[in-house]
């Protein structure tokens, strides 16, 4: 029937009707027609349909203008291709026209409400069913096919059919799959349409795209990987300009991630690439990909990722926030997936991030995951972010405590969704904590405690049962802030009720006094707001308010009877009534927090009551415990809260529960005064259960209940007290329950003095009588601290009464004859008993004196004027008992005192006795006390506040613990100075003032405090003052001790002026102080009060100073805590902040020795293993993000040196440690001095920890003051005292700078030796160091004074001019004791650093270690040996004459070459090793000596290694000399890096300060940019720049610019070239050698007191 249809309709379309109309009738019934055909019909069939395939693709109807027409011509045709398919119905240009027509079509999908939008569809389907667009490659209709690939993404909408899309889709994969080549304008319009945000491009085009590029993702890999590859490499640009590469790579990984596998490497490139926009859309790009919902990320990626998370370490802020953001939206997507642990580790070593806005961001993140899924992220964790509560910006203070409290409220929303909330019960203490913290107070802390820190939906049990679990966790530093909190409320609400009633009172008539009284009231309660004037300005403002409705809002938030849910509904409308608006509200906001109940109220406490009750078991005693605490703080602050609560506390109170028992009295003695009537109502038996308690109970419950019995009584208990007494004195005869039953009488002399002295004196007796001197009959022999006996405690008991009874609350002032009991005290403190008659164990002894040292603490709060001087070094010398425990208590009841305000800072003097007898953490602990209370003291004189009360007045000044230490040790420690000479005697008492006065100048390592100049001088000031009064005044105790004073006041002053590191005039800084009067008064001999000049004590002479600086001035075993901290610090496996472990490096390098490598492991094999340098640490802590790994090359050029001195000398072959001593047969394995973290950021003092750079430089000095007039021995004592003074900070800065200097010791090792320098610079005649000058300065003065000092056993020759300088010791051969395998090891000093004081010693078994010499016991080896030097006794002595003759020339400019450094007028003339050499030719014999020879290769080659060994190499002949008599002084030790230059501190000319600023900016260039730590690396580099005033030198002194482009490498070949003879030296310069020191004139020691002797 169709066909036939078809027929007519085709005869009828051979003539086209003229009207429009007409022709879309026949076209409608045509594609009717075609519609019910089948495919592939009947070849009869075909041919009747004939005329009307024929008439339908007549040019008139293919190209006709009408849509309409248009639409059903293509209608048609395109079902006419299906019918006949796979034929093609018509010749290839008919089907060109017919196709161009179907496409056309396409443009109207775009209209999915049009009429036509039906048969559109249509077409596209039959298109798309039907593969008839295959056709349209077959004729090559490329710009059609572009055409139609355009039309479907501008078409495509969202609320398209699927079938639509899914057509388009399928055509375009068909027209693609069957193409020979994909072609690049197809490629181009597909790619065009990726990428997310791309303006023109919508959703659904993008995804059509997407899932073209899906199913053709075989075919298109090749040309798509091209395409984005030259993209990427810039080779060619896009075709289309919408083409935009990062985009396309993310919507690829969404829909083809397999095409991306050879594009990944580069997106890695661009993630390091220097430029910032395409480094950001890189990580843009990465953090989107990480960010897509599902699986975790595959392992091809794993490489991107982990270089995308080192992108948080960006240099660029931007750059770190980004990725932050994008970490964020992942952890949030997915918390659990497999990479969250790396990623939570990356984000924890962000949050030291130095800018503050990414630390915040970082806090942000982890809070943010943590309350979206609180599992995903670990507890350690959440505890890192809580430390940023201390962070530098209050921006990101307040931000963690925001998010932190979020964090807890989640916890305690989610504790049934297997979070456990007790996990994070730390965090409200945490918060807590920053009450103490200027920019939070009380105002933040008790508003997030009201108000965030529990969900509002909480019920009070809810809240009680947290805040219990809270407590439990509380430390005292916590509660103390609560404490203050509520003392606080309390406070504001006592005058709030106050103001209230007084504004009532005034509301009818004005009263003058009233409003007196009201302004008073508002300045009080102003006082708890963190700004007290606009707090007090707002309340004047608030009482002109009229609105009654406030005043009662007001009124009942003060009432304590209001409800927590009344509370919060008051506060609500009162803020509602003033509206944000009101310039109030912020006021009000805070103030109707703090004057409320609502951190705690009755309901809490019923609560809590009830709670006691249903738990009062015994697995539940910790929760009890906290339950009491919460109730006794509640009852000490806000008493008025337990009203109505009283019939529980007596149940309560008939508990057998001593925990409960105990809480339950401490509140009745709070509280007891406030409850009282309610009480007396409830029962009447508690007056009885308090007396049996009193009489019968504990300690501690009978202390409670005579307080608790005090405070329930109307008149303060003297009634019921009075009773009670009676029956507590007649129990003593008894002997029953004397431990309550003197705690009671204790408590009642405290609470009711009059009632304790009517039978005062059968107390007293009875205990003096009955106790105190009654004889033990136990065992005698007991040693363990915890085997006291009961008679023992009974005695402590007995003191304890004696003592309160003299510390009533009320007129203690007026309490007679106490010193009856300071005589007991003095006496148990001397013999451990009243009398040294009775005998006990030496255990009880110790108890008896710790409680009497206690007793003196407590008695001087109030009878400190009365305590005697001989009492008061008694109690000091507690420290000294053998029981550590002892010691232990007792310095930490005198911190906690002095901290308290409660004692007298002359008490600290306690931590000085024995502290370098103690173990290293009691060390560390005694020096971090008396800090804090030094640290204290300076805040309070800041401050002009009183330390005690009215009855002792003292200075708040903390140099005023002088006065007393001095005294004390004149009585106690000092032997008698005129008769003991043995200067090892006084090595303690050096030690002991060195400290106290290294921290009252602040100069302590440990000491946080930058000191101004002007504060500087007042305190030098203050010290210098009191020293010089104390040696003008005569002791009051005893006359004969004043010697033993003026002598430690001299000792003081030496080390004040040490200490200060610069020429001071003490007599021009003091100014009149007062001493105390009761240990000193002014000298008779004076006849006026000018300072006369006395003799010198010999205990501050040159020689007995040099042995004391020579000592160690702290215990070697504090390396071991130090380390053990650095462990703790890495304990969780971060990285730890840069200038943290730049913190540690330096502590590592200054106190006590270094650890050392074993001797069995190769000298070659430990370089290699342990190099390090800390600028490649720097690098690789910033730019680990290059993931290109470290090389470490050989650190200072010598990596053959010691193999070579194995092989050429004999002491190193035979691998005998101990060189001096002879006694040790075999190699034994050095012991580690001290334990090291982690194998860890220590610079291992060995050098093969050094730098790994080859070439050395000097080091800088201070430029310090000298005095021109110091006398010739002082000369060189006092410069070798400043040169030493590099402080910790250049200790720092050096270690970090040696990147651009190297060793001051090139020179040095030159004119110790015959030196391969000459083969490479022929031109040696002149020398490049000071440190020449320095020499010729000792050299010179040697030749003029012959007198002998003796030292300990070790003397040295002495000059006029000066002596032997630190450099000289470079190349003697020492042996240094070390402790921990109790033996010496010999060695010899490679080199020194002026600036640090250290010397390199080379071990015999090839170890190498830096030391600061004057800390370390050592001794001079090989009396007769010139050491490297060659400088031989023949020599000197035959040219006596010839060193005289050129010292007057030299010793003039020598003089003002002190310190390391010239002077600035003056420059030094240059001497030349080549006269060193020359004399040494003169005895050829000792110059060929092969252990010397060797040895001085070696130095050549340290020469290109690390600072320190060469720096060291001028610390020898210095740190004998210190040993033997001058303050040749060293600075800590500490590992130094160094560069591939000499830098050297000389007058230059300017083209050679080009020369080597150029460089310096070439070596910061190399040190990567990306942290704050790098910036503050560059910063102090750049300070240290700045007083370089040096030049650049070859290895023989000499300006050489050409290492400057030398590799390390070659510089080491340099350093190893063979040397040339001495005897190859010209005769020209000999005269130049008289400025040495002969070593000749050193002579062994014979003994050496202030440490042990090697065994």
């Amino acid at each position: 029937m169709a066909q036939l249809q078809l027929k007519e309709l085709g005869s009828k379309l051979e003539t086209l009707p003229t009207s429009k109309d007409a022709l879309v009738k026949l076209l409608k019934q045509a594609t009717t027609c075609l519609a019910e055909l089948d495919q592939s019909p009947s070849t009869s069939t075909l041919e009747s349909m004939k005329p009307f395939f024929n008439a339908i693709v007549k040019p008139e109807l293919l190209k006709h203008q009408d849509r309409d027409v248009k639409l059903l011509v293509a209608t048609c045709v395109c079902e006419i291709t299906r019918i006949t398919a796979p034929e093609a119905p018509y010749s290839d240009e008919i089907l060109k026209d017919i196709f161009q027509l179907i496409v056309g079509t396409f443009r109207g999908l775009s209209d999915t409400n049009g009429p036509s939008f039906g048969r559109r569809v249509v077409i596209l389907e039959t298109l798309a069913k039907y593969r008839s667009c295959v056709v349209m490659l077959d004729l090559e209709c490329n710009d059609l096919v572009h055409e139609m690939f355009s039309i479907f993404f501008v078409v495509a909408r969202d609320d398209h059919p699927e079938s639509v899309l899914s057509s388009m889709q399928t055509i375009m994969v068909v027209l693609l799959e069957e193409s020979e080549d994909v072609r690049d304008d197809l490629l181009s319009i597909l790619l065009s349409k990726l990428g997310r945000e791309k303006k023109g491009v919508n959703m659904a085009a993008r995804r059509l795209a997407m899932n073209v590029i899906q199913q053709c993702a075989g075919k298109l890999e090749p040309i798509i990987k091209q395409f984005l590859l030259s993209l990427i490499s810039g080779d060619s640009k896009p075709v289309n300009s919408q083409v935009e590469y990062h985009g396309i790579i993310y919507d690829l990984y969404c829909c083809a991630p397999q095409i991306l596998s050879r594009i990944l490497p580069y997106v890695t490139g661009e993630l390091l690439t220097d430029q910032l926009e395409i480094r950001l859309k890189a990580m843009n790009l990465v953090g989107d990909i990480i960010s897509l919902p599902g699986s975790s990320i595959p392992e091809a990626f794993q490489s991107i990722f982990s270089e995308f998370l080192k992108r948080l370490t960006d240099r660029v802020v931007d750059v770190r926030m980004s990725v932050l953001e994008h970490v964020r939206n992942c952890l949030l997507l997915n918390p659990f997936r497999a990479e969250a642990p790396q990623i939570i580790s990356a984000l924890c070593e962000r949050l030291l991030d130095f800018d503050e806005n990414v630390r915040k961001q970082v806090v942000a993140v982890i809070c943010d995951v943590a309350c979206h899924a609180l599992n995903a992220v670990p507890l350690e964790t959440v505890k890192l972010v809580a430390e940023r509560l201390r962070d530098k910006s209050l921006l990101v203070k307040k931000y963690t405590m925001e998010r932190l409290t979020e964090v807890y409220r989640v916890a305690c929303e989610k504790s049934s969704d297997n979070v456990n909330p007790n996990e994070y019960n730390w965090i409200p203490g945490k918060i807590l904590r920053c009450f103490y913290d200027k920019d939070f107070r009380s105002d933040i802390i008790e508003s997030v405690l009201c108000g965030s820190l529990f969900p509002v939906e909480f019920s009070i049990s809810d809240i009680v049962k947290h805040w219990i679990g809270i407590f439990s966790g509380f430390d005292k530093v916590e509660v103390k802030a609560l404490e203050k909190i509520l003392e606080q409320k309390q406070r504001l609400q006592q005058e709030m009720q106050k103001y209230l009633s007084l504004r009532k009172m005034s509301q009818d008539k004005d009263i003058p006094e009233v409003q007196k009284k009201i302004v008073f009231c508002f300045k009080v309660m102003s006082r708890s707001f963190a700004d007290p004037i606009k707090a007090e300005e707002s309340f004047q403002i608030l009482d002109q308010l009229k609105d009654a409705n406030i005043w009662k809002i007001l009124t009942n938030l003060v009432d304590p009877n209001t409800s927590l849910h009344q509370s919060r509904a008051y506060r609500d409308e009162l803020l509602k009534i003033l509206g944000e608006k009101h310039c109030l509200y912020e006021f009000l906001n805070t103030f109707s927090v703090k004057c409320s109940c609502l951190l705690f109220n009755k309901e809490h406490v019923k609560t809590i009551l009830l709670e006691i009750i249903a738990k009062k078991s015994a697995e539940n005693a910790q929760r009890t415990q906290s339950c009491m605490n919460m109730l006794v703080i509640i009852a000490r602050f806000s008493p008025l809260l337990l009203r109505g609560s009283e019939e529980e506390l007596v149940n309560l109170l008939k508990d057998n529960n001593d925990t409960i028992q105990e809480g339950v009295l401490n509140v009745l003695a709070k509280a007891g005064g406030t409850i009282r009537e309610q009480l007396a109502v409830t029962s009447s038996s508690v007056d009885l259960i308090l007396e049996r308690l009193c009489l019968e109970g504990s300690r501690r419950q009978a202390k409670y209940a005579v307080h608790a019995l005090a405070a329930i009584t109307k008149d303060d208990g003297l009634k019921s007290l009075s009773v009670l007494y009676k029956r507590l004195v007649d129990m003593l005869e008894d002997k029953t329950h004397l431990p309550a039953v003197l705690q009671s009488l204790g408590c009642i002399a405290q609470t009711a003095m009059p009632v304790y002295e009517t039978r005062e004196n059968e107390i007293e007796e009875f205990i003096l009588n009955k106790i105190l001197k009654s004889d033990s009959k136990e065992d005698n022999m007991k040693t363990s601290w915890d085997d006291k006996s009961g008679l023992c405690m009974l005695k402590i008991y007995g003191i304890k009464t004696f003592v309160k009874s003299y510390l009533p609350v009320k007129d203690a002032h007026v309490r007679p004859d106490i010193d009856r009991l300071l005589d007991i005290l003095r006496n148990i403190l001397l013999y451990g008993e009243i009398s040294k008659d009775l005998k006990s164990s030496s255990v009880d002894k110790a108890h008896l004196k710790l409680a009497s040292a206690k007793a003196v603490l407590r008695l001087s709060r109030l009878w400190d004027h009365k305590i005697p001087v001989d009492l008061f070094h008694l109690t000091l010398r507690v420290s000294e008992i053998s029981f550590p425990q002892a010691k232990k208590i007792f310095l930490s009841k005198i911190h906690q005192y002095i901290k308290d305000r409660l004692l007298d800072a002359k008490y600290g003097c306690a931590f000085l006795f024995n502290i370098f007898g103690s173990k290293p953490d009691e060390f560390a602990e005694g020096k971090q006390n008396l800090f804090d209370i030094i640290q204290m003291h300076h805040q309070l004189k800041a401050r002009q506040l009183s330390v005690q009360s009215d009855a002792n007045s003292l200075t708040t000044y903390p140099e005023y613990i002088l006065p007393y230490l001095v005294h004390a040790l004149a009585h106690n420690s000092c032997p008698n100075v005129d008769y003991c000479k043995d200067v090892g005697a006084y090595d303690d008492i050096y030690r002991q003032l060195h400290l106290i006065l290294s921290m009252l100048l602040q100069r302590d390592e440990d000491a946080k405090s930058e000191v101004t100049t002007d504060k500087e001088k007042e305190v030098i000031s203050t010290i210098t003052s009191i020293f010089l009064r104390i040696k003008h005044s005569e002791d009051v105790v005893d006359t004969s001790k004043s010697k033993n004073s003026h002598a430690l006041c001299e000792l003081g002053l030496a080390i004040t002026k040490r200490l200060v590191q610069k020429d001071v005039d003490f007599q021009g800084l003091s100014h009149l102080v007062s001493l105390p009067p009761l240990l000193y008064k002014a000298s008779e001999k004076e006849g006026d009060d000018t300072l006369v000049t006395e003799v010198k004590s010999w205990l501050a002479d040159e020689s007995a100073l040099t042995h004391f600086e020579s000592l160690e001035l702290e215990t070697v075993q504090s390396q071991s805590a130090e380390d053990e901290a650095s462990k703790d610090d890495e304990k969780d496996g971060n990285e730890i902040p840069l200038r943290k472990m730049l913190k540690n490096i330096k502590s590592q390098g200054t106190s006590g020795k270094k650890v050392k490598r074993n001797k069995s492991v190769p000298a070659e094999t430990k370089k290699t293993g342990n190099d390090f340098d800390i600028l490649n640490m720097v690098r690789e802590i910033n730019v680990d993000n290059l993931g290109t790994p470290t090389n470490f090359e050989p650190s200072n050029g010598h990596d053959h040196s010691l193999i070579k001195k194995e092989l050429k000398d004999p002491e190193y072959a035979t691998g005998k440690k101990r060189k001096a001593s002879k006694t040790t047969p075999v190699p034994v394995p050095k012991r580690r001095r001290s334990s090291s973290a982690h194998g860890k950021l220590r610079l291992s003092t060995s050098i093969s920890k050094a730098s790994r750079r080859v070439s050395g430089v000097d080091s800088p000095q201070p430029k310090l003051p000298l005095d021109e007039e110091v006398n010739p021995d002082a000369d060189s004592k006092t410069m070798q005292r400043k040169m030493v003074k590099g402080s910790e900070k250049d200790l720092l800065l050096s270690s970090l700078k040696r990147k651009v200097k190297g060793s001051d010791s090139y020179h040095n090792d030159e004119l110790n030796k015959p030196d391969e320098h000459d083969m490479m610079s022929p031109d040696s005649t002149q020398q490049s160091d000071k440190t020449v000058g320095k020499n010729n300065k000792s050299s010179t003065g040697s030749t003029k004074k012959g007198k002998r000092k003796s030292i300990s056993g070790l003397a040295k020759c002495t000059t006029k001019e000066g002596e032997i300088d630190t450099e000289d010791l470079i190349g003697c051969r020492i042996k240094v004791w070390w402790p921990t395998d109790k033996k010496f090891y010999g060695g010899t000093i490679k080199s020194y650093d002026p600036l640090k004081g250290k010397h390199v010693i080379l071990y015999d078994d090839g170890d190498v270690e830096i030391l600061r010499l004057e800390k370390e016991r050592w001794e001079l080896i090989d009396k007769g040996r010139k050491s490297i030097k060659k400088i031989k006794l023949s020599s000197f002595e035959a040219s006596g004459q010839k060193h005289k003759g050129s010292s007057g020339s030299q010793s003039k400019k020598a003089k003002k070459i002190i310190n390391g450094k010239q002077s600035p007028s003056k420059p030094v003339k240059r001497a030349s090793k080549n006269n060193f050499h020359q004399e040494d030719a003169k005895e050829p014999s000792k110059i060929s000596n092969p252990e010397e020879t060797t040895t001085s290769k070696a130095d050549e080659m340290y020469s290109g290694g690390s600072d320190e060994e060469l720096t060291g190499g001028f610390n020898e002949i210095m740190t004998k000399e210190k040993k033997s008599n001058k303050n040749t002084k060293s600075i800590s030790r500490g590992k130094r890096l160094n560069k591939e230059k000499n830098f050297h501190y000389t007058e230059e000319s300017d083209e050679e300060k080009q020369d080597c600023s150029g460089r310096l900016s070439e070596d910061r260039e190399s040190v990567p940019q990306g942290s704050s730590e790098e910036r503050e690396v560059d910063e102090s580099s750049g300070a240290l720049r700045e007083n370089i005033n040096g030049q650049e030198f070859d290895s023989e002194g000499h300006h050489d610019n050409s290492k400057a482009d030398r590799s390390p490498r070659e510089m080491e070949k340099s350093h190893i070239e063979p040397s040339k003879s001495p005897d190859d030296d010209d005769d020209d310069t000999i005269a130049e050698i008289s400025d040495d020191v002969p070593l000749s004139k050193w002579k062994h020691r014979t003994g050496k007191k202030s440490s042990g002797k090697e065994q």
